[in-house]
């Protein structure tokens, strides 16, 4: 075989891999559905209307305004409750559309357009596998609305916004340039809309940029503080927002600990990394795209002269480690050292393109002609190839979408009868009704359906509750079936034991 079929074969192989993946993240999507945070959405765009629900919102329970203005154009008419797979396949979608962007941007502006349109798909398909085995927590990123609306659609703008930026800094031509502006601008209002992190690690990154472009920045000055006007305010609006104080009553008489919040961002910063350095697929495709920069290094003639070495990666890593600690300790401050895990995802997106960006840059510096002649053998980058596609079939996600897979369609019906009881209970004007909980409800259904004669273990797995689409009961605390209630107009809703 030579190496052109080779790499034919290579290509046709990584193509089906990842068609599978993302074909198993978005055949779950289908079997989602709405829990009580997203219910309680619903009932308020209801009660008060579109702009009044905003108003709700900001007044009363936070100041994300632009994750709020998403969640009403998804409650009209209760659109999210019979079209709950809609933001997924959204989210997909853009994530893969903004990291394609991203790469584009760079290719073209930072590296003398020296990826083809091919290894720019391929990067961008390698990126998004990566980014979902990266999270602290998929569900949320995609699956549960309430919370992915929030960080996955952040992590979305955090690309557009940092591919804008290198657009804005680099372009020559004045009508792009003002249009890339123009974009920024809009970007920075939704971003600091979406989610505290985001909003903060957004002028860490726009910073960033302009001091490792400091040398263009003669003609931009006017636009550059227009920029800063429009974070200022925009952030601002997030900060100043009625609903944050609301939603932090349980701090009251409380001190703010400064050590717990420091303590507790280091520790955040190590649950980013944990996730990203234990995964066998982070590291083949380190390696995958340093070998690729080493094979492509003479196209990027503005880098060649660049010196690398071990302390270079310690050096990237430790700015990387300051940066996102100035990110955290703020908000760690404000909440006495409490901060969900879903809120790592952002930070988690940012530090794997951060870590593939300075691999690239490795490669790139390899000057020895030896060291570049043996590590461009092809028979190591086969090895490494093979072990890409070993590593996405088998990483941490894949086994989780599988796993859910198993009991997706259970969970499904499960979920549908409790939705069609509610329905009907309105429509019959019932004052109470009784509802078993997810795992009694799952076990129903297997009872009633087709699963009597399946062996005793792939009927264990089928009960399980899938890890991607199950993220609480609401049968479990009275906080949620008062929200049940509300929405479906429910006297009372008890627990069928």
């Amino acid at each position: 075989m030579n190496n052109k079929t080779a790499e034919k074969v290579f290509t046709g192989l990584f193509g089906i891999t990842v068609a599978m993946y993302f074909l198993g993240l978005l055949v779950l999507s289908f079997f989602n559905h709405a829990t009580a945070d997203d219910y309680f959405a619903l009932l308020h765009e209801r009660q008060s209307g579109f702009w009044g629900f905003q108003h709700f919102i900001y007044f009363h329970w936070g100041g994300r305004y632009f994750s709020s203005l998403i969640a009403a154009i998804f409650s009209q008419n209760s659109f999210l409750i019979s079209h709950y797979y809609v933001h997924t396949v959204f989210l997909l979608l853009l994530t893969g559309i903004a990291t394609y962007f991203l790469v584009t941007v760079v290719n073209r502006y930072l590296i003398n357009k020296s990826i083809t349109k091919k290894d720019r798909i391929i990067f961008s398909l390698l990126i998004s596998v990566n980014l979902y085995g990266a999270y602290p927590e998929l569900s949320t990123a995609l699956y549960w609305f309430s919370s992915a609306v929030t960080y996955q659609t952040s992590v979305i703008l955090l690309m557009l916004m940092a591919a804008f930026m290198i657009v804005f800094l680099q372009e020559i031509n004045k009508k792009i340039r003002t249009t890339a502006l123009c974009a920024l601008v809009l970007i920075v209002i939704a971003i600091n809309g979406s989610s505290e992190v985001a909003a903060i690690l957004s002028a860490v990154i726009m910073v960033v940029l302009l001091l490792t472009n400091k040398g263009k920045l003669k003609d931009k000055w006017p636009s550059i503080i227009l920029l800063t006007i429009v974070y200022t305010v925009s952030i601002l609006v997030l900060i100043i927002a009625p609903g944050n104080r609301e939603r932090m009553t349980v701090l009251d008489g409380k001190n703010i600990n400064i050590l717990l919040s420091v303590a507790s961002a280091f520790y955040r910063v190590i649950v980013v990394y944990w996730n990203l350095f234990q995964s066998a697929l982070f590291w083949v495709s380190v390696t995958a795209i340093f070998l690729y920069s080493i094979h492509i290094r003479n196209k990027i003639f503005m880098l060649q002269h660049h010196k690398a070495s071990l302390k270079t990666i310690l050096l990237f890593l430790a700015v990387w480690t300051i940066l996102l600690l100035i990110v955290l300790i703020p908000i760690l401050l404000l909440s006495n050292g409490s901060i969900p895990d879903r809120a790592l995802n952002v930070l988690s997106a940012a530090s794997l393109i951060v870590f593939f960006a300075v691999a690239f840059y490795m490669g790139i510096c390899v000057k020895d002609k030896n060291a570049r002649f043996v590590l461009g053998n092809v028979q190591l980058n086969y090895s490494v190839a093979t072990a890409l596609l070993i590593c996405i079939m088998a990483n941490n996600s894949t086994k989780e979408i599988a796993a859910s897979a198993m009991s997706a369609k259970t969970y499904h019906h499960a979920m549908m009868a409790r939705e069609n009881l509610l329905t009907n209970a309105k429509q019959l004007n019932l004052d109470s009704i009784s509802l078993p909980k997810t795992d009694a409800a799952m076990k129903l259904v297997l009872q009633n359906g087709n699963a009597a004669n399946q062996k005793a273990m792939l009927k264990e797995w089928m009960q399980r509750k899938p890890s991607l689409l199950f993220i609480s009961d609401d049968m479990e605390t009275p906080e949620s079936r008062k929200i049940l209630q509300d929405y479906y107009r429910i006297k009372s809703i008890t627990i069928n034991q």
